[in-house]
């Protein structure tokens, strides 16, 4: 809808100040863009499916050692498992910029 609203202001405004040939380029620009990062996250979401991995119900935290559900966790693929709060308290150790907004 964003775009809908973009492309006729554009269309507008070309039809107004007679400025076709440079407009046309940057909106024939935009669409490419749009279109590509749409290709993108149909990409992602089709692969989306394949990233996930089967944990015991009693796996615990490396970290902490308390069971990782049902807190927000990090699995990585080898086998060792984190709660994300935990995750980000080991990395601070390196870099204590991590996890700050």
């Amino acid at each position: 809808e964003i775009y809908t609203e973009q492309i006729v202001g554009s269309v507008r405004c070309v039809q107004e100040t007679g400025t076709w040939d440079s407009d046309k380029v940057q909106l024939k620009t935009g669409l490419e863009d749009y279109s590509s990062h749409a290709e993108q996250l149909k990409f992602e979401l089709r692969t989306i499916g394949k990233k996930y991995m089967e944990i015991d119900h009693k796996a615990r935290c490396e970290h902490c050692s308390k069971t990782l559900s049902p807190q927000y966790f990090y699995g990585f693929p080898c086998k060792h498992s984190f709660h994300g709060d935990c995750l980000i308290e080991i990395l601070r150790q390196y870099d204590p910029f991590i996890g700050k907004v």
